[in-house]
């Protein structure tokens, strides 16, 4: 599984070519500068406003600051950004001079895809594009099965909506009527719910917490998959329904198997200050989303690849003991656990000013 939504945008004349992570839990688009010298700019791609004829100096400044303590910091220029075939001119965007959480990141930058209300001042590229459709990723009819729920933006800043339910069989952990807010969060890898909640639904599914790394585990060696229940969010009336090899991550050795549950204490809010869900990449890679700005409605749809995903680590009804394919994943798995749970809670939500 990827940690990011990555594609490759240009900014500048002639183009100068950035890796970008595509962030619907922030709006504001940055680049490292070619006066970034810090250890998280090293081997990246980075901006140079002199080898660009539409460069256009602005100079306001520009720090954020996103959930898990990375942030950017540097100032806003204008330019020419490019990607798609679509072409957004005298577009605002930052030049990060400094950065903390990116070293070793196969990204250069971020292009929030949020509303403009969490950005730093300046519009955000999808509002500085006049004409013609844009289509990131698309609608592609390919790419789901079945058909579109769509639910409407509760509070524009982020992509926030109003969840019915989540629940596990008769047993519901947060109605439309308490704390049941979520935002669809590409820059977040994990689920990640108000404290009590979580509490509450790890335990349930057998869960124990581990206090040194903050993440929960579950005893998983050699046990039946069909000995834990599914998990199952209502929005809008229509269920999206998580199964046990799509809510954990498993690590370890062969003899030792680990289970952690992606389900995440958080205490995220929104501009309201009202406590919500992250349905980070473990939901998103399951549902294909669409983010209507027109509408303001969030869609999702069961993913094509929705059962594919289940063998990601195994295609067995026990969980993992000595096999090929659980050797590979636990490979995997076992060079990107500590950066899952210690690193990836809250990224890339943006923090409150």
């Amino acid at each position: 599984m990827q940690d990011f939504w990555t594609g490759t945008i240009s900014i500048g004349t002639p183009p100068q070519n950035f890796t970008i992570d595509f962030d619907t839990g922030s709006s504001d688009l940055w680049v490292p500068s070619i006066l970034c010298t810090v250890s998280s700019c090293t081997n990246k791609n980075k901006y140079n406003s002199v080898q660009s004829s539409t460069y256009r100096a602005n100079g306001s400044p520009f720090l954020i600051t996103y959930g898990d303590g990375s942030y950017a910091v540097g100032h806003f220029d204008n330019d020419t950004v490019t990607f798609g075939g679509v072409q957004a001119q005298n577009q605002v965007f930052a030049e990060a001079t400094n950065e903390s959480g990116f070293v070793n990141d196969i990204r250069d930058g971020l292009l929030g895809l949020a509303y403009p209300r969490i950005s730093n001042g300046e519009a955000p590229v999808f509002y500085n594009i006049s004409g013609g459709e844009l289509i990131v990723g698309g609608i592609d009819a390919g790419k789901y099965q079945g058909s579109i729920t769509y639910v409407n933006v509760s509070l524009q800043g982020y992509w926030e909506f109003k969840m019915d339910s989540i629940s596990v069989g008769g047993q519901t952990f947060c109605t439309s009527n308490v704390n049941c807010s979520a935002i669809a969060d590409t820059g977040t890898t994990l689920i990640v719910g108000p404290n009590a909640q979580v509490q509450a639904l790890n335990t349930y599914l057998g869960g124990t917490y581990d206090q040194s790394s903050g993440y929960w585990t579950i005893p998983c060696m050699n046990r039946s998959t069909s000995y834990y229940p599914n998990v199952t969010f209502t929005i809008s009336g229509q269920t999206f329904t998580l199964n046990v090899l799509q809510y954990v991550v498993v690590w370890g050795q062969t003899s030792a198997w680990t289970c952690g549950l992606v389900f995440i204490n958080g205490s995220f809010t929104d501009l309201n200050g009202n406590p919500m869900w992250i349905l980070g990449d473990y939901f998103l890679v399951r549902y294909y989303s669409i983010y209507n700005i027109q509408t303001n409605q969030v869609g999702f749809a069961k993913s094509i690849s929705y059962t594919v995903l289940n063998s990601w680590y195994y295609d067995y009804t026990l969980f993992p003991n000595v096999t090929t394919p659980t050797t590979a994943a636990s490979t995997i798995i076992g060079t990107i656990i500590t950066s899952y749970f210690k690193n990836r809670k809250g990224k890339h939500v943006k923090q409150k000013p």
